[in-house]
């Protein structure tokens, strides 16, 4: 459809942009214990890429969205756009299908459609979210990066000379990805020109490109490169308690792994959890009924890189609704305090719980 015909709608359009990410934004501060966000001066006026880690399926998106402040667009791998719910949902936040092989070879020829949507983004002079990692995946590591990221900033600059692309690489940090109340930092690496790397002439600029972006990522994020050895090098990992949040400390730590080197920290992780507690259980009964229809959803979920994202997505509306329908009622039968009462506890029962 064609922008400059219908004003009104885009205007519709962002303003309901601008009013869902600050209400994601604020569910994001409460589904996580604590969000940690820094390099914000890195973002450059102008078309920007971000270019980030991809650990939390659309959870990272979300996070790059709401913690920068430019209008921000996202390109999504096209297989979460089939369920109309999660179409309509992540539409709504500007993400836009990106199609790879395994979508079927014939449905390639959609990314032409895609490229020429960035292009129109960056002269515009907004932002565009990539993860050039291709898919997501839970372990602590940068898997190789594809062109694909490259040949968009590079399409652009091809139909649009003029252009100013900034690469604005991110890292995107958490405590532990799957859980409720866990922690995350997002951290905002320094911008660097996608014009230094084009060539219309020099089809290698993409390589030196992805090179450059691949090393900038593995310094944002905790990192183990040697694959074949993840497993065996987190386990001597955990054993000195790292702190997640912090990438560069955490490098370190692998550093002298690798090297045969004991971090010399305590020998073994202790399990500080213990038994349930009566703020779990309460937590349970007072929020019974959504939680019974999480876990039914949670059930069919066959990617388990899904479950945070999917559980956010859900949370963020059925939490609120059924809040919201019990609270009338007992406005209803029992009155407006009572009402509140029952609002403040469920709102302490969750702000409450340990990650």
């Amino acid at each position: 459809m064609d922008s400059d015909r219908h004003p009104n709608r885009i205007a519709l359009q962002r303003l309901w942009y601008y009013f869902l990410r600050a209400y994601v934004r604020i569910g994001l501060q409460f589904y996580f214990r604590k969000v940690i966000v820094e390099g914000t001066e890195n973002i450059n006026p102008g078309p920007v890429i971000f270019a980030a880690n991809h650990q939390n399926a659309f959870m990272d998106a979300l996070l790059i969205v709401c913690f920068n402040s430019r209008y921000t667009f996202s390109l999504t791998r096209a297989d979460i756009f089939k369920k109309p719910v999660a179409r309509w949902f992540l539409t709504t936040l500007n993400m836009i299908p990106i199609y790879r092989i395994r979508d079927g070879r014939q449905s390639l020829v959609e990314n032409q459609t895609t490229f020429e949507a960035c292009c129109r983004i960056f002269m515009k002079n907004e932002a565009v979210i990539i993860f050039p990692e291709g898919n997501h995946g839970g372990q602590r590591r940068l898997r190789s990066l594809s062109k694909g990221f490259a040949r968009i900033a590079f399409e652009s600059l091809r139909q649009q000379p003029e252009l100013k692309i900034s690469i604005v690489p991110v890292g995107l940090n958490y405590s532990r990805h799957p859980d409720f109340r866990s922690k995350v930092r997002v951290i905002f690496g320094k911008a660097f020109l996608a014009n230094d790397y084009y060539d219309i002439h020099d089809t290698a600029g993409a390589n030196r490109l992805r090179n450059d972006l691949a090393e900038r990522l593995k310094s944002l994020i905790t990192h183990v490169e040697d694959a074949s050895r993840y497993d065996e090098i987190i386990r001597e990992l955990e054993n000195t308690k790292p702190d997640y949040l912090l990438p560069q400390d955490v490098n370190a730590r692998i550093a002298t792994i690798v090297q045969g080197v004991q971090p010399g920290v305590s020998p073994a992780v202790v399990n500080n959890k213990g038994g349930r507690s009566l703020l779990y259980y309460l937590h349970r009964i007072l929020n019974f009924p959504p939680l019974f229809i999480w876990h039914y959803i949670k059930s069919s979920i066959k990617d388990p890189v899904f479950i945070a994202s999917m559980k956010f997505g859900i949370g963020i509306f059925l939490f609120p609704a059924y809040y919201f329908l019990i609270a009338i009622l007992l406005i209803i039968w029992a009155g407006a305090w009572v009402a509140l009462g029952w609002l403040i506890i469920c709102f302490l029962s969750n702000l409450m719980l340990r990650d």
